[in-house]
């Protein structure tokens, strides 16, 4: 296999667990991951041989390698199910580099409300944007919920039912995460060098809900840098949650400097 096939160095050898389910399941969809990703490689090569391509697929091989490897170590070693979210997240930044959506983020923080938090859900948050955006979404993000929105390494241990302590099943969620990077990687595919149309509309994803009194805050995809954007209950024909893209109208920004939303729609 020449650099021209395999621009990311990933040819590799198929993870051997000792057990041919688990092994079968890992190896197929790891396969087609691996497909997808020689084919935006080999695209971003045509597209120009320039140094800032050159360092975008050194980044990009160096972050799934380092993804991979921790999926063959999460079985004896559970930790590695940290690497393996880290990971998908870094895999998700590249791609909001490449889709043209990675600088809206602006400061992101560690912190829960501290600005936009830099985590696995607000990255795909902004994926799933972009990709209901320009039409790209179709089916979605197999097991979206489970691998984006839950957190999967709170706690080694943890209690059941029963009252006594067990592990979560992290290569049932590893198997699942690799689910949705293949998904994930053929809506990249299809969503490379398109934009969100001109519309009379704004695009966003609710970022922040209160319950109390029945309002929240929109993330505006096509507004940079991004205030955020308030809306009421009332403005919206749906319950909203956390995460949700939307497109809305509104208007200039109130007395706390915040734009007033209106006319929510789900995306």
């Amino acid at each position: 296999m020449t650099a021209e096939d395999d621009p990311l160095g990933l040819h590799t050898e198929e993870i051997n667990f000792g057990e041919p389910f688990v092994e079968h399941r890992l190896n197929t969809k790891i396969s087609a991951c691996e497909s997808q990703l020689k084919q935006i490689a080999i695209e971003i090569v045509e597209e120009g041989d320039t140094e800032e391509k050159s360092e975008f697929e050194e980044i990009l091989g160096a972050e799934y390698k380092g993804f991979r490897k921790a999926t063959t170590r999460v079985f004896d070693e559970s930790r590695q199910i940290r690497d393996i979210v880290l990971g998908f997240k870094n895999i998700l930044k590249t791609v909001g580099n490449d889709l043209g959506y990675y600088n809206k983020l602006g400061e992101v923080s560690q912190g829960p409300t501290d600005g936009p938090r830099d985590n696995l859900a607000t990255w795909f948050y902004w994926f799933r944007l972009h990709a209901k955006a320009v039409g790209e979404w179709e089916d979605g993000v197999q097991y979206s919920k489970t691998v984006f929105e839950s957190r999967p390494f709170r706690n080694i241990e943890e209690h059941d039912i029963t009252g006594e302590y067990t592990r979560p099943d992290y290569a049932a969620l590893t198997i699942l995460i690799w689910f949705a990077l293949e998904d994930v990687l053929q809506i990249w595919g299809r969503s490379r060098n398109k934009t969100p149309p001109n519309s009379d509309y704004t695009f966003g994803f609710i970022s922040k809900i209160n319950n109390g009194n029945n309002s929240g805050m929109i993330t505006a995809y096509n507004r940079d840098p991004d205030p955020g954007t308030y809306f009421e209950r009332l403005d919206t024909n749906f319950f909203p949650e956390y995460g949700q893209p939307v497109q809305f109208k509104d208007s200039w920004k109130d007395e706390h400097g915040n734009y007033k939303a209106w006319k929510v729609r789900s995306l």
